[in-house]
């Protein structure tokens, strides 16, 4: 199975994380499919804007458990340098030139919100959830987070997010503009598309010369990896990473000891 499906609608093209059994869980294989089609998309001057989603009830549950659990098995070196090209390969989405809008028909949770915060605008269905839940998992935020909740969320939301892992329904991200737009799930494909097609319309230099000024910003993000790739390897060494991943496949609360 293609773990991302590309498809070119017009000048509108969709990229959708593709594991809907496993919820879109991020993988090796879905981030080294994602970062491919970035250059086949900016060199394609048809396609003006692009819609990233997931395939089935979610638009990704965040980190595979599996592979969060194999790195308490790595030193931190391997999983410092490994986490850098792991975020490196699924944030290749903030190199694509024209518009993103991240379509969340379902929970974006974790790293897979983050994606969300490095597209361009957001949408989503009246029965998304999202939030990062890293501290829940006795994990230090990755995948951007203490980078880009604070630029696109300012600092008091993204300190909320981060510090409490919590969840959000997808009225209160609407209320507290997370996202830009809600819809009901029957109507979210279409109205994406409308907004798509929106933005197809305009000038398209003009359109890619307004995205680029906006992030010019973004050439400090890489600072912000490398403490998180630190953060996180020094995490998955700890008693409470093991009790985190533990608690959510037992579908209980955790109880970290600090160890």
């Amino acid at each position: 199975m293609n773990p991302v499906l590309f498809e070119k609608d017009g000048s509108v093209a969709w990229i959708t994380l593709n594991d809907p059994d496993r919820l879109n869980a991020l993988t090796e294989a879905m981030g080294v499919a994602l970062a491919k089609l970035v250059p086949q998309i900016n060199k394609d001057q048809s396609i003006r804007a692009v819609i990233l989603t997931g395939a089935g009830r979610a638009f990704s549950a965040g980190g595979n458990l599996d592979i969060i659990e194999a790195r308490t098995r790595k030193k931190s070196a391997v999983n410092q340098k490994e986490m850098l090209g792991f975020y490196g390969r699924f944030l290749s989405i903030l190199k694509i030139e024209v518009p993103v809008i991240a379509m969340i028909n379902g929970p974006a949770i974790g790293a897979a919100f983050c994606m969300t915060m490095g597209c361009d605008l957001r949408v989503a269905s009246t029965e998304a959830k999202m939030g990062v839940n890293f501290v829940k998992l006795g994990l230090s935020p990755g995948m951007g987070a203490t980078f880009l909740l604070p630029h696109v969320l300012g600092t008091p939301t993204a300190m909320d997010l981060l510090l409490t892992g919590r969840t959000l329904t997808a009225e209160e991200a609407l209320r507290r503009n997370l996202i830009h737009h809600l819809f009901a799930p029957e109507a979210l494909k279409e109205e994406t598309r409308r907004l798509a097609e929106e933005i197809a319309r305009n000038a398209p230099m003009a359109v890619r010369t307004a995205k680029r000024g906006v992030l010019n910003h973004m050439s400090l993000l890489q600072k912000s990896l490398m403490f998180e790739s630190k953060g996180q390897a020094a995490c998955f060494r700890t008693e409470d990473l093991k009790e985190g991943v533990a608690a959510i496949r037992a579908k209980r609360n955790p109880r970290f000891s600090g160890a």
